[in-house]
Formats: structure tokens, sequence, C-alpha cells
């Protein structure tokens, strides 16, 4: 049979795909408001790899899901062929800067809710 322990692992790894897939989520949609404010043209956004499953337009962005990989892509242009270095790091960091505050954010809520014992 199944020890506790096994049982604590197949959860573990059952919570751990959606967590994954939450953080990309958050990480893509950083790139396209990070882009979107240093003055890109967001064309896409979206995660996973293959044949989508679901596409949305909105705000003149494609948003798509696709099985597969769990990788993440944001596409983005500008209007003219160079581009200012600082409009690059924007892009590039919004990833980064979206996941950690989508981090703090979550110990915000998990202090809050330990200070009035509901987790």
């Amino acid at each position: 049979m199944f020890s506790t322990a096994d049982l604590h692992t197949g959860l573990f790894f059952l919570a751990l795909f959606p967590a994954l897939l939450t953080a990309l989520v958050v990480h893509e949609l950083g790139h396209a408001v990070a882009g979107t404010l240093a003055g890109y043209r967001v064309v896409a956004c979206g995660v996973g790899l293959g044949r989508p499953f679901v596409v949305r337009r909105l705000f003149g962005v494609c948003f798509y899901g696709s099985w597969g990989r769990l990788v993440g892509l944001t596409l983005a242009v500008r209007e003219r062929m160079t581009t200012p270095r600082r409009a690059q790091v924007t892009f590039l960091a919004g990833g980064i800067a979206a996941n950690l505050l989508s981090a703090a954010v979550a110990m915000a809520v998990w202090s809050a809710g330990a200070h009035l014992s509901i987790v």
C-alpha cells in the first residue's frame, strides 16, 4: 500500500503544475505590460507549444494557450529598427518583476492568513 510520505509527495506534484502554470502566465503578462509601457506593440502572448486550444484577442493582443511543453512566449515589435537599451531592459525585466510582485502579494496574503488563523 501507499505510505503517508507517498501521499504527500503525490499531492505536492499535483499542486506543482497549477502553481508553475500560474507563475508562467504571470511572467508572460509581465512582459506584455512592460513591453507596452516601453513603447513596444505587443502582438501575441501565450503559454505552451503546439496547436492552441484557446485563442482570444483582447486590447489588440492575441492571447493563446496550448498543450505541450510548459513554455511561454510574448511577441512584441517596435516601429523603428533601433530600440533604446532602456526599452529593451524594461521589456525583458517585466517578467521577473511580475513574478516578484506576485510572490510579494502571495507572502502578504499568507502572512495575513497566519495572523488570522485561517491558513
